[in-house]
């Protein structure tokens, strides 16, 4: 078990303006200035999408999406949420419950989103721990699929998507480089 009083605690706000997008804006890819090493773990905070309003192209294959339908997020090499898809087991690092049924239909813009407790201890169920400890973090990679296992693209089927991570390195370092 991890101590929490020697952590120290980042709080990061990634989003698809603050990020670069590429593989045809499949893969949005945020760099951190400096290098964050020893990390222990990290929690999500808060994620989010707004979908286009033609919400038949998120699905990737034209069918509309439906209630509790997810997009399901791929972080780095991060995996906490295990789903069986066409059969296969799928590993992601977190997801967004479609919660169609609470929104307006003549809105532009759906936005959907999660938003986990505010506590930061790190035996929270939305705390990802590092087994080994990460070295060295210089950028998170991000990819959203659909129930379907389909890449969606940021920027068309997902017009916006925003995530707040907390962060948790060891106080006292252990990696030199």
């Amino acid at each position: 078990m991890i101590q929490d009083d020697i952590l120290n605690k980042r709080i990061v706000y990634i989003n698809s303006d603050n990020a670069t997008l590429s593989n045809n804006n499949k893969t949005m890819k945020y760099d951190i200035l400096e290098g964050i090493k020893d990390v222990a773990c990290i929690k999500i905070i808060n994620s989010e999408i707004i979908l286009n309003p033609n919400a038949e192209l998120v699905t990737g294959s034209g069918i509309l999406p439906k209630n509790g339908d997810p997009i399901f997020i791929k972080m780095n090499d991060c995996k906490r949420v295990s789903t069986i898809i066409n059969g296969n087991r799928t590993d992601f690092f977190d997801m967004i419950l479609l919660n169609i049924n609470d929104k307006n239909v003549n809105l532009t813009e759906q936005g959907f989103g999660n938003t986990n407790t505010t506590s930061f201890n790190i035996n929270d169920p939305s705390v990802y721990i590092y087994n080994p400890i990460q070295s060295n973090i210089k950028t998170f990679q991000f990819e959203l699929y659909d129930k379907n296992n389909n890449l969606l693209k940021i920027g068309s089927e997902i017009l916006r998507f925003s995530i707040t991570l907390c962060i948790y390195d060891y106080k006292r370092k252990v990696s030199q480089y």
